[in-house]
């Protein structure tokens, strides 16, 4: 297909020129890349071009490794009827549940973002593909790869789960993450996962249905495993406000979320999380994009390489700039907010996995030094280049 040729490269660095023809009349920019970026982004033009090139090429990657796109959509799409809420007193109650304003933007190539069913029903096999893209040598079991790098990244770093403990997870889209947890931590007395999309989690909650009723089927064609586990509770919620008592979980899970966030919406939902976790010993497990890494850091130089991504994460540019920051940063506002004990190491050649504890009662953690491994732990960059689908 054309849309991870040079034809549409060269499509890009068309849109990306159109900008610049207001440069005649307008003082140019001390940085000129990043100005042009924006303003093609801004215009109505990127959707015609950036937005279904960089769907394309996700379809593309799944398909050519081996991950059943089509198929996979088709039959969760016959696994409904399909509603959002129930007359249940919980649905009535999820339902009130107000969403930001920064949730309602386009995400991922959908113009709704995470708020309608072609995201929902597209998530995990999305999901196949990105990890097919990390670790392109594995084909369709990439994700596998990607996701077990995180762990043994957290594990490197204390990431430890009490017995009888209270895992949640936020941000949990469709609860392949919350899932995960189930499976890697039998101890767990619960692993609740929390999201804003009503979408994503009825489809969550039908993948988890589908595993009671049939816990031994291989439930072909789907992409991601299913296993019955009573354990796992999916809810509606905001991560900046759960409804949860104080000081009542042991683990708190942000996984590939803030990334999608603005700072402010990151620094609340820490807070949050702080909150929540039990004093002396609460975790916060946090795995990300890391932009200061090699591979990031030349692929945002390049303004008409990075369009192709940051066309369909609307916070992606902003993240980066939070993430690399000295000052201000994630791991400086985890501190600020009284998290101790942080811990940081690489998990691919593109991701860092984190570890943060609530400190005991009393205890003052804010000026406590944290401990960045991840030149030391640094790993190969495997990820393809922004326009394969498969590696040659």
């Amino acid at each position: 297909g054309e849309e991870g040729s040079p034809l549409v490269i060269m499509r890009v660095v068309v849109l990306l020129a159109l900008p610049a023809f207001a440069l005649a009349i307008t003082p140019a920019p001390s940085n000129l890349g990043k100005w042009l970026l924006n303003a093609a982004l801004a215009s109505p033009l990127y959707k015609a071009v950036l937005v279904p090139s960089a769907k394309k090429t996700m379809v593309r990657t799944a398909e050519e490794n081996g991950v059943p796109w089509r198929d996979a959509l088709s039959w969760i799409k016959e696994q409904g009827p399909w509603q959002l809420f129930d007359l249940s007193e919980l649905a009535r109650a999820e339902q009130l549940i107000e969403v930001p304003e920064y949730y309602r933007q386009p995400f991922h190539a959908y113009e709704e973002g995470n708020l309608c069913w072609d995201a929902a029903w597209e998530g995990e096999i999305a999901s196949r593909a990105v990890g097919a893209r990390n670790f392109p040598a594995y084909g369709a079991q990439g994700e596998d790869v990607f996701r077990a790098a995180f762990d043994d990244a957290l594990i490197s770093i204390g990431a430890t789960c009490p017995d009888g403990g209270k895992m949640v997870d936020l941000g949990c889209g469709t609860g392949i993450s919350t899932r995960r947890l189930g499976l890697r931590y039998p101890q767990a007395s619960q692993v609740l996962g929390l999201d804003l999309s009503p979408h994503f989690l009825a489809v969550g909650r039908r993948l988890l249905e589908l595993a009671r009723e049939s816990p031994s089927a291989s439930h072909t064609p789907w992409v991601q495993p299913l296993v019955r586990d009573e354990r796992i509770l999916l809810r509606r919620a905001d991560a900046a406000n759960t409804g949860l008592p104080d000081s009542s979980v042991d683990v708190v899970c942000l996984s590939l979320v803030i990334h999608e966030l603005p700072p402010e919406a990151t620094r609340e939902i820490a807070a949050e999380a702080f909150r929540i976790l039990k004093p002396g010993s609460g975790q916060l497990w946090l795995t990300e994009m890391d932009f200061a890494t090699p591979g990031f850091s030349k692929l945002r130089a390049n303004p008409v390489l990075f369009s192709l991504i940051r066309s369909t994460e609307p916070y992606l540019d902003v993240y980066a700039d939070y993430q690399t920051s000295e000052i201000g940063g994630p791991t400086q506002d985890l501190r600020q907010i009284g998290f101790g004990n942080i811990r940081i190491v690489a998990a691919t050649g593109r991701h860092f996995a984190l570890v943060a504890t609530r400190p005991a009662v009393g205890v003052d953690a804010t000026s406590d030094p944290i401990d960045d491994r991840r030149k030391e732990t640094a790993k190969s960059d495997t990820h393809l280049r922004t326009w394969q689908a498969k590696e040659e």
